[in-house]
């Protein structure tokens, strides 16, 4: 969608269904953020009827911009233009979201710091602080449309609404996260943003600051971070039913500030408390072998981080003979035999049969010398610990993003990579905690989080924040032992706020055995119920996967048969979702169970156990609109399933986000070349999850079929991304570089080969045969054409024959209608040429645009199906850079893809020998397509034609 201003009208143009561009007159701004569009991207306070009022409000706003910044206020301390928060769309059609986001900093400057929000097929967008000549410069763009941030587009959904609520539930401070624009080095920043918000303060409300004699507030507080970051936290101490609607005042008033660009109150996090290590060992509920751990793959020299109410380290679980130190100092002591870190955030004990004490049994507890029936998943493995419960188990977590990623370093920079998070907030939004584990593992791509789903269960959309980040692993629970193909009534289910699954995998949390706290020095355990103990459980398994790799099992299930590996986090995600396995409550792929339970069994080979192969790539890079893919032959196919699956770590999004997926990754499958297996048990592909998996049973397989996996990168918003695949089934040797019917699984418990649960079939429908290629081109009008005359009405061929001056203009002007009414405009002497009078919007000829994409596709792609109002397509105006003209034998479906664009017959269904006639539609450099079989190749038309 592309939009054009002047000081008469705003239209917006769209792609009609013919491929014309149609233009639409609007008496409202419609594509400057129309409501409907601005509440896709995030969920705020802003409450208005229709998008006059937002596109008013706008105006005004900006108006006001421009007056301050031609006085004195519109110059900071440091002489420089003061800077505004505003969100920032590109609606470039069929660009992806690196391409627009370089548009917009060609506009404001390389140096604008771009903070991506939303990327869509639709439009990509950003949030960004422009002084007001950034601002005026975006008003003058084509693709571009920015709204400034009013005060209640500031403030988090529902926060106003939740100050009661919080309120009506207890009577403890409510805090408040503020994200300024910035950074906070003084408190005179803070007070002159309170200073603003006491002019929007009823004068029954003033006493909400009051100062006492030391001139310190009565009734709230704030907290400045310590390493002077673009943040702070302001706490209403007492609070009181009777104040709530002045502190919606005085939140209002300080979103006034131009320093303000976020505010959202912080979840109060609890506890999710409501005989698994042969379970997740095995994936069977009628077995009590532990294959991994009589291997000697028990987390040994692996570390993992919890985050709970403490550890009673006098309990035999975690006795050492010199107690670990236990303060502020972050120190490490590798040589101790189980707690090698005690950071003491809020003190340094637990309390009675603490949460945090029966957690980390869960995880990794063992008593020295080992042979506890109860000990924990990973007993090898050693504990980093990370307090944050005082000693009622009430937590108190870090709240700023600063103190948030140091609490995640301290254990992580001493090479710890698993953390464990049973607790969580009554919030199925994604908000700033999931943002910012989400940003740690961006940053720290090894790093895997396990956070508990809650136990909000059976209803929708109860599972809990930070569940909802999308480089984690959120776990609900089941049963446990026998029971355990059953999830418990209690487990939270999903999904997300803006649709993502959740929980992604189950375990065992039913009853649990484990350490229980304050028994002087005792053994004494105790059981608790709730993914709180599905969630350590998991995270052990994790600290299992990651001593696999580091010991090199993975060649052919054999200690040593590989070379040692420090996996990422995307590639023991990816193990973890591959080998889940279908329990009977709800179906596959559900926001009860997501992937499944976790079998280590069916995830990873084992000698002796199991008879799978295993093929992986860890951390492949891949460039947006390019394609990856591995061939796998077929062994023994009779004897076990086929599973693959695709994660990669995403780009943390925005607190609040409605489309949080910021990169978008496919994966499909084929067998033999057949029809294309989507994942998540989708009938196309999803676009939603960084986490995929298709799964195909022995049933529709047999000896010498070849799988072939493809990976595409659909739309990225940054240069490159890097992701993880897995295969798991009976397969020979490695994978192969290559160019892939429905899936369903079995229910029938594990064996000595894994068998799979039943799936429901999906796949793009049988391709006919090939019908003969056209060997001239007609030349003709096109009946479906449409276009619009300077006044804007509908025009067609049959119109511009009759209008001599208008077709004399628009004839030789307008590229869109010379090839629409070709034989109207004589335009059928086959030639293919580029226009050299032509430029397009940004002024560029055809000879510039060929120089500046150069051998780049993508870049050319960009160019060549830029729209313009008065000239049509650039790929009219330069038909031969383009590639649009037809070569000497039309192919049936590439030359048709685009109707009128480029010629051939109107069959649109591809086949193989397209390449063997057609040499616009295939690339013979690996890597890179024809511009229409791109864009054919990322709908799965072509996917095995086009890729090389």
């Amino acid at each position: 969608m592309i939009i054009w201003k002047n000081a008469v009208t705003v239209l917006t143009v769209t792609l009609l269904s013919t491929g014309v561009l149609g233009v639409q007159d609007l008496s409202s701004p419609n594509t400057e953020f129309q409501i409907d569009d601005l509440n896709k991207i995030l969920n705020t306070e802003l409450v208005l009827s229709n998008s006059m009022e937002l596109h008013e409000m706008d105006m005004r706003t900006k108006r006001q911009i421009n007056l301050e910044s031609s006085g004195i206020n519109g110059i900071n301390t440091n002489g420089e233009p003061v800077k505004y928060p505003f969100v920032i769309c590109d609606y470039a059609h069929g660009a992806d979201g690196l391409t627009r986001s370089r548009e917009i900093s060609n506009v404001i400057g390389e140096e604008s710091d771009l903070a991506p929000i939303y990327n869509q097929d639709d439009k990509s967008c950003f949030s960004a602080n422009l002084n007001a000549d950034q601002m005026n410069s975006i008003e003058q763009e084509k693709n571009i449309a920015s709204v400034a941030l009013s005060k209640d587009m500031k403030v988090a959904g529902g926060t106003y609404y939740d100050i009661n609520k919080k309120i009506g539930e207890n009577d403890n401070p409510i805090a408040f996260h503020f994200e300024l624009n910035v950074i906070v080095t003084e408190e005179s920043i803070i007070e002159s943003i309170l200073t603003i918000a006491k002019d929007y303060l009823a004068s029954s409300c003033t006493d909400l600051l009051l100062k006492s004699s030391d001139d310190s507030y009565i009734n709230i507080e704030y907290q400045l971070d310590e390493n002077s970051t673009r943040e702070f936290v302001l706490k209403w101490i007492n609070t009181s039913l009777s104040q709530s609607g002045c502190m919606r005042q005085l939140l209002s008033g300080m979103a006034v500030s131009k320093k303000v660009v976020a505010i959202e109150m912080t979840s109060e996090k609890k506890l999710s408390n409501y005989n698994s290590a042969w379970v997740i060992q095995r994936g069977a509920v009628n077995s009590k072998e532990t294959p991994f751990w009589d291997a000697g793959i028990t987390g040994k020299d692996q570390f993992v981080q919890v985050t709970d109410t403490g550890v009673d380290t006098s309990h035999c679980f975690f006795r050492d003979a010199n107690d670990v130190i236990k303060d502020y100092s972050a120190s490490w002591q590798p040589d101790l035999r189980k707690v090698v870190q005690y950071y003491s955030y809020v003190d340094n004990s637990d309390y009675i049969n603490g949460h945090g004490t029966h957690v980390c049994g869960t995880v990794l507890g063992d008593e020295a010398g080992g042979g506890n029936m109860n000990k924990g998943m990973a007993p090898g493995a050693k504990l980093a610990f990370f307090d944050i419960g005082n000693g009622d188990g009430k937590l108190d977590l870090p709240m700023t993003q600063s103190s948030w990623l140091k609490m995640c370093d301290i254990a992580y920079s001493r090479g710890t990579f698993i953390h464990s998070a049973s607790w969580g907030a009554p919030t199925s939004s994604y908000n700033l905690d999931s943002k910012w584990f989400d940003e740690f593992t961006w940053r720290n791509p090894k790093f895997l989080t396990f956070i508990a789903a809650g136990n909000s269960g059976p209803s929708s959309k109860s599972i809990g924040a930070p569940a909802t980040a999308k480089n984690i692993l959120s776990v609900g629970a089941t049963q446990k032992a026998v029971k355990a193909n059953k999830l418990t009534n209690w487990s939270s289910r999903g999904p997300t706020n803006d649709g993502r699954m959740g929980p992604m995998i189950v375990a065992p949390g039913d009853g649990t055995n484990s350490a229980s706290a304050g028994n002087n020095n005792g053994c004494q355990l105790v059981q608790f119920s709730g993914t709180s103990m599905a969630t350590p459980a998991a995270a052990g398994a994790a600290a299992l996967v990651r001593q696999y790799f580091a010991e090199g099992w993975y060649e052919n299930g054999k200690k040593g048969s590989g070379s040692p590996l420090s996996p990422s986090a995307a590639l023991v995600k990816a193990i973890m979702i591959n080998g889940a396995v279908k329990i009977s409550t709800g179906s596959m792929y559900d926001n009860s169970q997501g992937f499944g339970r976790i079998s280590l069994f069916h995830s990873l080979p084992l000698s002796g156990e199991n008879m799978i192969s295993l093929f992986f790539k860890d951390e492949e890079t891949i460039k947006s609109k390019k394609v990856n893919s591995y061939s796998l032959k077929l062994k023994n196919t009779s004897q076990c399933s086929m599973r693959v699956s695709l994660v990669w770590t995403d780009q943390a999004g925005a607190s609040n986000c409605n489309k949080c997926l910021l990169n978008d990754i496919d994966l499909n499958v084929r067998i033999n070349n057949g029809n294309v297996l989507y994942p998540n048990g989708k009938s196309n592909n999803d676009r939603k999850n960084n986490a995929e998996r298709v799964v195909i049973p022995a049933a529709n397989l047999k000896d010498n079929d070849m799988i072939t996996i493809t990976v595409r990168a659909v739309n990225l918003n940054v240069n490159e991304l890097k992701y993880s695949v897995v295969a798991v089934g009976c397969f020979k040797g490695d994978a192969v570089p290559g160019p892939t019917p429905s899936p369903v699984e079995s229910t029938d418990p594990p064996t000595k080969f894994p068998t799979f649960e039943t799936e429901s079939p999906v796949g793009s429908p049988t391709i006919p045969p090939p019908t003969k290629s056209p060997t001239k081109v007609q030349c003709k009008d096109d009946k479906k054409f449409k276009f619009f005359d300077d006044s804007f009405q509908e025009r067609n061929c049959k119109w511009l024959k009759k209008n001599k001056q208008e077709k004399k203009e628009l004839c030789k002007n307008n590229n869109s209608v010379k090839f629409g009414c070709k034989k109207t405009c004589k335009n059928c002497d086959g030639e293919c040429k580029d226009d050299p009078k032509f430029e397009d919007s940004m002024g560029y000829t055809c000879k510039e645009i060929k120089k500046t994409a150069g051998n780049d596709i993508d870049i050319l792609n960009n160019f060549c199906y830029q729209a313009d109002m008065f000239t049509g397509y650039v790929a009219y105006g330069c038909p031969k850079t383009c590639r649009v003209c037809a070569p000497k034998s039309p192919s049936n479906c590439c030359l048709a893809s685009y109707g009128f664009i480029r010629h051939g017959c109107d069959n649109k269904k591809c086949k193989k020998k397209i390449c063997e006639v057609d040499d616009y539609c295939c690339s013979k450099k690996q890597g890179e397509y024809d511009l229409i079989c791109q864009d054919l190749a990322v709908s799965n038309i072509c996917s095995d034609l086009c890729s090389v």
